[in-house]
């Protein structure tokens, strides 16, 4: 994996941990597996970009993907006139999971071995 593809798994997974954090302080209604999900998947990329690991990217990027995708899904569902704005909150589950399959696609695009 080259360097580049190593900053953006990194800077990926550190965006997946602040950023679900943030959307769960948005709206509260944001679900507790899809934040665990989050905090542990951009755990996992940090430490996948560091160890050079492309095979660990391509298992916990797609997860968390998924995961975060039927988050903002039902976020969306959610009727305007609900009493919690869940607008922020979605926008930010679905901005993730556009983090997360972009993320995906460069480090399969980088190539190489593991160690490369």
């Amino acid at each position: 994996m080259n360097p580049d593809a190593r900053i953006e798994l990194v800077l990926c997974g550190v965006l997946l941990i602040g950023l679900s954090l943030v959307a769960r302080h948005l709206g509260p209604t944001v679900g507790t597996v899809a934040l665990l999900t989050a905090v542990a998947g951009g755990g996992l990329c940090v430490v996948w970009g560091a160890a050079r690991c492309r095979v660990g990217a391509f298992v916990t990027l797609p997860a968390a993907a998924c995961v975060l995708a039927w988050e903002a899904v039902k976020l969306w569902g959610i009727p305007a006139d609900a009493e919690a704005d869940h607008r922020g909150a979605a926008m930010l589950m679905t901005l993730l999971v556009a983090f997360c399959v972009g993320t995906l696609a460069n480090v399969a695009q980088s190539g190489g071995g593991r160690h490369q």
